[in-house]
This record gives C-alpha cells, sequence and structure tokens, in this order.
C-alpha cells in the first residue's frame, strides 16, 4: 500500500500544473519505478517513466553493455508537455549473467542521437542474474529532485534506499566533466528508508551543464572501486533569488490602477520582461508568464495581489 500511494504521489507531482509548460521551465526525466540493482533475465523489461519536455521530443530507454556487449533500445515520441510511459524492451538477444549494465533513460531531439540528449538519467553497473530476485534492491535519487535550483553553498538530496545489506552512499556534483565536490559517505543499515545527504560546494555559477550522481555499494565495493552509480544529467543551476519579506516587497512596490472590467494587467517601463511572477498577499506565487509585459487576470480572485518582475520592478494591484 506503501508503494502504491508514493507512485499515485510522485503522478500527481508531475501533472499538478498551474500554468503551461514554457520554453524555459527545466526539462525533466526519471523512472517513476525505481530500478533494482540486480534484475533477473527475461525475454522482455518494462520501465515506468516520467518526463517534462518542451518541445517535441524521444523519450529513450537503452540498457548495455554487460559481459556480452548487449544492447537494447526504445524510443518512444512525446509532445510537449508532461506525463508518465511505460517502456516496454523486447531484446534480440538475452543478456548474460554478470554485472557492468547500464541502463540508459533520456530526452532526445525527435529522431535525434545521443548526442541531441538533453537530459538523462544514467545507471551503471547493474547486475543480470538467472534466479529470480524476491526481494529488489535500490538507491536512487528520489524522484522529486528537482532539474532546477538555485546556486548555493549547500546542496541537499533525498536518496530512498532499500538494501539487504549495509551500503555507504556518497552524492556528488559535477560541471560537465569537473567535479565540484562530494558529500561525506553515509552509512545506512540494511532495511528501506530516506535518508538526507548534504553536498557543500562553492556556490556554482549560472548554466545548465551540471549533473547529480550517486555513488553506492558495500564499503567493499568503495575500497575495490566496483561501486554502482546513478547519475542526472541536464541539471540548470540558477542565479539566487533575492529573499523579501511581504513587508519589503509592500514597501517596493508601486499601485497600480486597473479597470474592474479588465481581464489584462500590463505593466509599465518595457515592452517585454524575461519573466513576470504574481504573487498572493499570503506570499504564494500562484502565477508566471516569461517574455511579455502583459499577464493574464481575469481567472483571479478578487483581492490583492504583487507583480515582480525579471528587472526586479515591484507592484501591487487590485483585482476588483
Amino acid at each position: 500500500m506503501k508503494i502504491v500511494l508514493k507512485l499515485v504521489f510522485v503522478a500527481a507531482c508531475l501533472l499538478l500544473v498551474s500554468f503551461k509548460v514554457t520554453a524555459q521551465e527545466p526539462e525533466k526525466v526519471f523512472f517513476v519505478k525505481t530500478v533494482p540493482t540486480k534484475i533477473q533475465i527475461k525475454e522482455s523489461y518494462a520501465f515506468t517513466v516520467g518526463y517534462v519536455v518542451n518541445e517535441e521530443s524521444d523519450i529513450t530507454v537503452e540498457v548495455s553493455a554487460g559481459p556480452n556487449k548487449f544492447w537494447a533500445h526504445k524510443a518512444i515520441p512525446v509532445k510537449a508537455g508532461r506525463g508518465i510511459l511505460d517502456v516496454k524492451l523486447n531484446p534480440v538477444q538475452l543478456p548474460t549473467e554478470g554485472s557492468g549494465y547500464r541502463i540508459l533513460l533520456s530526452v532526445r531531439a525527435r529522431k535525434g542521437n545521443w548526442q541531441t540528449t538533453r537530459t538523462a538519467v544514467d545507471i551503471n553497473n547493474l547486475e543480470f542474474v538467472s534466479e529470480e530476485v524476491r526481494i529488489p534492491e535500490s538507491v536512487s535519487f528520489s524522484p522529486l529532485t528537482p532539474n532546477q535550483l538555485e546556486s548555493t553553498n549547500k546542496f541537499k538530496f533525498d536518496i530512498d534506499y532499500s538494501v539487504l545489506k549495509e551500503q555507504m552512499i556518497q552524492v556528488s556534483i559535477w560541471k560537465d566533466k569537473n567535479w565540484l565536490g562530494s558529500s561525506k559517505k553515509i552509512k545506512v543499515a540494511p532495511g528501506k528508508g530516506v535518508e538526507s545527504v548534504v553536498v557543500d560546494i562553492d556556490p556554482p555559477v549560472e548554466g545548465n551543464d551540471y549533473k547529480f550522481k550517486l555513488t553506492f555499494g558495500e564499503p567493499s565495493d568503495f575500497e575495490n572501486k566496483t561501486t554502482s552509480s546513478k547519475e542526472r544529467t541536464g541539471i540548470y543551476i540558477t542565479k539566487p533569488a533575492k529573499k523579501l519579506t511581504l513587508k519589503e516587497i509592500n514597501a517596493k512596490s508601486i499601485q497600480l490602477a486597473i479597470n474592474k472590467d479588465s481581464e489584462v494587467l500590463t505593466l509599465p517601463g518595457k515592452s517585454s520582461y524575461e519573466f513576470i511572477k504574481i504573487i498572493a498577499i499570503n506570499g504564494q506565487i500562484i502565477g508566471e508568464v516569461k517574455n511579455t509585459n502583459s499577464v493574464n487576470i481575469s481567472a483571479l480572485t478578487k483581492g490583492a495581489y504583487f507583480a515582480i518582475t525579471s528587472e526586479e520592478d515591484y507592484y501591487k494591484f487590485v483585482k476588483l
């Protein structure tokens, strides 16, 4: 029951949308059902994946490597938006027993190759076995891990795990191929749970070529360099947003007068802003538009609101 509720919660978080997906929204792809570290050899394999894409794309799942240089691939075209897919692989040749396998889940250009990958989840050193895996083991980033974060000197990650033996986990942050920093190695006891991991680094610069890497295994695996890993690529780090209280926002804001029947709020100053955010009186961001100087306010209930622009202009208005 707990697993079902968690999947429903993840699906709800993915599909609950207040606004349309915009061109600037970070794309994302992830396994809704965690991929175990040991997989039984079968004639077909099914994966449940979630995605957010800004244009027509291919969602691809690729299983490769291992002792027999195995390879199986499936690409499913999707339209711009978000959703959940069941992806089934039917390989021509079965994998052989052993470790060193890789599963790559990615968002690529429509009919594109690996060079058109925009974001991905890369799992390395999985093991295929002939016997039934009665209790699947896994260590993974939480599927709710965002693909866009503000620059900071402290990044926190929730790691989901289900293990039969003591494991060690470590998270590192990379910019392209450059290592920026790692967390401490943390031991987790046999069982299921969520472990919070913190990576302390110098605040990274803005960019979209970052990746998070989760390394895990038994203590001996770290000593022998035979650990497994899961990577999330296409991570976008933004400039840190200025933190203001509602009192400060109110003091900075210019009062705008709008007609009772007006459905559009047009802001002065520029013909287009990178973004405009609408904030309710309780501080909640309830709307955002990009590359414009106007906001449709027809759906807002009566009351007071703030409008904040990418140029750090502050306005307040009352919907009558």
